[in-house]
């Protein structure tokens, strides 16, 4: 097992996984041993490569030095048998911790991973199904392992992922849905559908909207089934706990399925599906149904959402105090959400008062001010700020109930200004908000619901459903704002105050952002967080911040750029 218990101190356990692992590789080290026995060729590659490595350990040379050295070892394996990709993850597990808060770790995390989602010999993959239900494994090495099985199109690999979407797991359960709706094995459409009627958790929900959606628009007999899925799904899911964005998945799939749009609106869905099954009987029905879904969105930063779990994640360093100009403001007070919008009872939404907006960090400030005094009381939140450091607020989503608004309310007013820009720990720390609450295992089964049913439906017999758990604490989606570049923390360049970076610091800047892009995307596989940017100013970094939007769902906007 890959457990905290287990560990063990960096250099003894980093040099016998990594020798195990040349040892086993197919390619011997240097000529000489060409002519030995491969048992003898092994022990003497173990023995060199444990040489070499105590070496680099015990060498006067900085950690990065070192990482460096390990990341040309782990790029020179070959072909893998199961024990040395087994040698692989237990490297990454127990040793790869120990350097987490170096900046070039990033690339020899991502060395690693490549090379075990790089497996392809079908007997060594179908060895590791085993390994890919330890539970206790991290969660980005599952995701790579799980890449490296899914890689047969096979139709046994095929059987196995239907047989993983009733998994314990949730991620597993996930992963396998993205993948059986990639590779359209028509004989798995069943299983999906039970994902979609039944599971409790709204990442493997979300995953089967998607999957059966695909199905449906290749398969004409199957885009009935498909529809009325989707729109069963729409009217049963509770908005309030946190089921918006899986309304609007629903409503996106259904607007690809149909060319009809009615937004995120249950009840227009549900009416325009009778009236399709009423032309199918010869009867007019009713009179064509109305979009009337506005009520469920709410604009943040100029970026409208569905969401009911989310995290405002905000820069508080220095360059936030820099003044803004007439057109920078009238530019956001453009995109800013007015009075005019009304809440249930009819009473005005908080609006900005745009004369105490005089500098980035008022707007940042009586924006998120807005937007939290206008929450629904069953939408779930919290926030970060950052600049050299991070505070949160609190450390898990709160009901927007009149106390805890007020309470988050005093908090945006305390908020004190540092001076760099840490942009990694922000959404790391974001990100991990719902990692610790994700419901990795469960044992929750329940009987099919009985339902009514369908023209068209088959029999159906009442047998036992894997459902999983809901995750109530786990945020969707992320409104991250920075004016600046990234200056502090695991990932940054250089803090080169105001004069221009040479091509050399800007060339180490881009890739350190690369590597933290890719840091985050990997991560965020798991969680499946909808991360929208917004960037202020013209020093803003809009390379990366479009890509983070890009890369994780979301949508990026710019404020005087």
């Amino acid at each position: 097992m890959y457990t905290q218990r287990n560990r063990t101190r960096f250099p003894s356990l980093l040099i016998f996984a990594l020798a195990a692992l040349v040892a086993l590789a197919t390619v011997p080290l240097i000529g000489y041993y060409e002519d030995a026995p491969v048992e003898a060729r092994g022990r003497d590659s173990n023995r060199k490569l444990k040489r070499e490595l105590e070496n680099i350990l015990k060498a006067n040379t900085t950690e990065e030095d070192k990482i460096k050295a390990m990341h040309s070892e782990v790029n020179q394996l070959e072909a893998f048998d199961a024990e040395s990709v087994r040698a692989l993850i237990e490297f990454y597990a127990e040793e790869l911790e120990e350097l987490k808060e170096n900046q070039k770790l990033g690339a020899l995390e991502l060395a690693v991973l490549d090379k075990i989602s790089g497996v392809t010999d079908k007997d060594v993959l179908k060895e590791l199904r085993e390994d890919l239900l330890d539970f206790e494994l991290p969660l980005r090495l599952r995701a790579r392992l799980f890449d490296a099985i899914a890689s047969d199109q096979g139709e046994d690999t095929s059987l196995f992922m239907i047989e993983l979407t009733e998994n314990a797991s949730t991620t597993i359960r996930m992963f396998a849905v993205q993948d059986l709706g990639k590779r359209l094995y028509k004989d798995a459409f069943d299983a999906l559908i039970k994902r979609v009627r039944y599971d409790a958790n709204h990442r493997v929900r979300k995953a089967a909207v998607e999957a059966i959606t695909v199905y449906g628009r290749k398969w004409d007999e199957l885009k009935k089934q498909t529809v009325q899925a989707l729109i069963d799904l729409m009217v049963r899911v509770d908005v309030t706990e946190g089921g918006g964005m899986l309304v609007g998945s629903c409503a996106d799939a259904l607007k690809k399925l149909s060319g009809e749009d009615f937004g995120a609106d249950p009840a227009a869905w549900a009416k325009w599906w009778r009236q399709q099954e009423n032309k199918a009987a010869d009867d007019e029905g009713e009179d064509k149904p109305r979009r009337t879904d506005g009520a469920r969105e709410y604009k943040a930063y100029g970026i409208s959402t569905m969401s009911k779990k989310v995290v405002f994640v905000v820069d508080s360093s220095s360059s936030m105090l820099e003044k803004l100009s007439d057109e920078e403001k009238k530019e956001m007070q453009g995109d800013a959400t007015t009075g005019e919008e009304r809440n249930p009872d009819g009473s005005k939404k908080a609006e900005i008062d745009w004369t105490k907006i005089n500098t980035k960090w008022d707007f940042a400030r009586e924006e998120l001010k807005r937007i939290v005094s206008n929450l629904d009381e069953k939408t779930r939140f919290t926030i970060i700020s950052y600049n050299d450091n991070m505070s949160v607020w609190e450390d898990d989503i709160q009901e927007a109930d009149k106390k805890n608004k007020e309470k988050a309310l005093a908090f945006i007013d305390k908020i004190s200004v540092g001076r760099r820009t840490n942009m990694y720990d922000a959404i790391s720390g974001a990100i991990e908000l719902a990692e610790k609450n994700l419901n990795e295992v469960s044992d929750e089964k329940k009987k099919k619901e009985r339902r009514r049913p369908r023209r068209g439906d088959d029999d159906e017999e009442d047998e036992d459903v894997f459902t999983g758990e809901a995750e109530d604490l786990v945020p969707d989606t992320i409104y991250f704002l920075t004016d600046g570049l990234a200056t502090a923390g695991k990932y940054r360049g250089p803090d080169i105050g105001p004069r221009a970076a040479t091509k050399e610091e800007n060339e180490l800047y881009f890739e350190a952002m690369k590597n933290m892009l890719a840091e985050i995307k990997e991560r965020n596989r798991v969680a499946q967080i909808t991360i929208h940017a917004v960037g202020i100013g013209k020093g803003q970094d809009n390379w990366t911040l479009k890509r983070l939007a890009e890369q994780n769902s979301g949508t990026y906007v710019s404020y005087g750029k």
